[in-house]
């Protein structure tokens, strides 16, 4: 069962905790509210959050703008992570987004290894959610607006 949640990007990086806050000012879509900190995750927790990647095309978002839509696959996004803490708990927030072509990624999205992406509308091709490394699931999935 395990393997059948399981996906590798092929695209990913970790974002330092100092990047956390700007990563939560998405401009067309929810964020998790109540972060009291942010922390630099290891390869072991991005790990675990790839060891259950797929279990975010089973939820529905919640939030403006795309409300009950899902994420239909993660093959074509790349993706930021940072440790977030809410109410004492830790999470992985992810940032996923859309590229056309790989060259996108050196061009178009040059710093984003280091660098947090925000978009403004793009609708799916732009999303976040909340990873619980303790329950081993995702919430809080949210779809950018469209323009």
């Amino acid at each position: 069962m395990a393997q059948r949640d399981e996906f590798k990007p092929k695209h990913s990086t970790i974002l330092d905790a100092s990047k956390g806050p700007k990563l939560m000012e998405q401009c067309s879509r929810a964020v998790p509210k109540d972060i009291s900190n942010f922390w630099t995750l290891s390869e072991k927790d991005i790990d675990l959050l790839q060891r259950n990647l797929k279990k975010v095309l089973t939820i529905n978002s919640k939030t403006c703008c795309s409300t009950g839509s899902r994420v239909s696959n993660l093959k074509d996004f790349a993706f930021q992570y940072v440790g977030v803490e809410i109410k004492n708990n830790r999470y992985i927030y992810l940032n996923a987004f859309s590229f056309d072509k790989e060259e996108d990624l050196t061009t178009f999205y040059k710093n984003w290894k280091s660098e947090p992406l925000i978009f403004c509308d793009g609708g799916k091709s732009f999303w976040g959610a909340l990873f619980d490394p303790t329950e081993l699931g995702f919430s809080e999935l949210a779809i950018n607006g469209v323009g």
